[in-house]
C-alpha cells in the first residue's frame, strides 16, 4: 500500500467514528476526491504528492478538532444540567413556602376553593411552587437537562401534576387564558402531565362536570 492509500484509509476510519453529520460531510467529500485515481504524470510529480499529503493531514486535523469540540460541548451541557437541577432542589426544599405547598400536594391538604383567586395566601405560595416546577419541565422539554438529571426532581413534579386540586387550578387557568386570548402560566407543567397521561380527556372541555369552575362561570 502506498503513502496516499494509507493516509486516505486513516482519514476514512476517523470520519466514520464522528457522530455529527456536520463534520462527516466536508471530510467525506474530500475523501471522495482523494480516492479518485491520479494520472501517471501526477503520481510521478513530488509536488503533487506533497500537496495531497498536506491536504490529508489538514483534513485529519479538522476531524480531530471537531470531535474535541463536540465532546467539550456535551461535557459543558452535562455540567450546566447538574447546576440547574441543584438550584431547583435547593429552591424546593430551602424555601419555606414552597416546602409547605409540596406538603399540601403530598397529603392532599385542601387549598383550592372559590376564595383562592380572591386571596393573597395561599395563591402566592402555590404560584411560587408551580413556577419552580414549570421551570424544571421547561428545562427538560428544551433538553437543557437530561432524563437522568430530571429524575432527581421528578418525584415532586409527579406529585404535583397528579394532585386533583392542582389539575383543577390548571383547568381554570387553561380556559380563562383561552378566553382572554393570552398564554397560560405553567404550560410546560401541563404538557408534562399530558405526555405522562395523567390529564383527563375532559380537561379541554370548558363545561366539564369533572372539574370545579372558579374562573369561568
Amino acid at each position: 500500500m502506498d503513502t496516499v492509500s494509507l493516509v486516505t484509509s486513516i482519514i476514512i476510519d476517523s470520519v466514520q467514528n464522528v457522530a455529527t453529520d456536520s463534520v462527516q460531510g466536508p471530510a467525506l467529500h474530500l475523501i471522495q476526491n482523494l480516492q479518485k485515481p491520479l494520472e501517471v504524470s501526477e503520481r510521478q510529480n513530488p509536488l503533487v504528492i506533497i500537496s495531497l499529503f498536506l491536504g490529508m493531514i489538514s483534513s485529519v486535523a479538522v476531524v480531530i478538532s471537531a470531535l474535541y469540540a463536540y465532546k467539550q460541548f456535551k461535557r459543558t451541557k452535562q455540567f450546566n444540567g447538574v447546576k440547574y437541577v441543584q438550584r431547583i432542589r435547593e429552591k424546593l426544599y430551602d424555601d419555606y413556602d414552597i416546602a409547605e405547598v409540596l406538603y399540601w400536594f403530598d397529603y392532599d391538604v385542601p387549598w383550592y376553593s372559590a376564595t383562592f383567586h380572591k386571596t393573597r395566601d395561599p395563591q402566592l405560595k402555590v404560584d411560587k411552587t408551580l413556577s419552580v416546577l414549570e421551570y424544571a419541565c421547561y428545562l427538560k422539554a428544551k433538553q437543557f437537562i437530561s432524563s437522568e438529571q430530571f429524575s432527581i426532581i421528578k418525584y415532586d413534579i409527579d406529585r404535583a401534576i397528579t394532585n386533583n386540586q392542582v389539575q383543577e387550578y390548571l383547568y381554570n387557568l387553561h380556559h380563562w387564558t383561552k378566553l382572554c386570548n393570552t398564554n397560560m402560566s405553567f404550560s410546560y407543567l401541563l404538557q408534562y402531565g399530558r405526555d405522562k397521561g395523567v390529564i383527563n380527556d375532559e380537561f379541554d372541555n370548558k363545561n366539564s362536570a369533572l372539574f370545579r369552575r372558579f374562573l369561568n362561570r
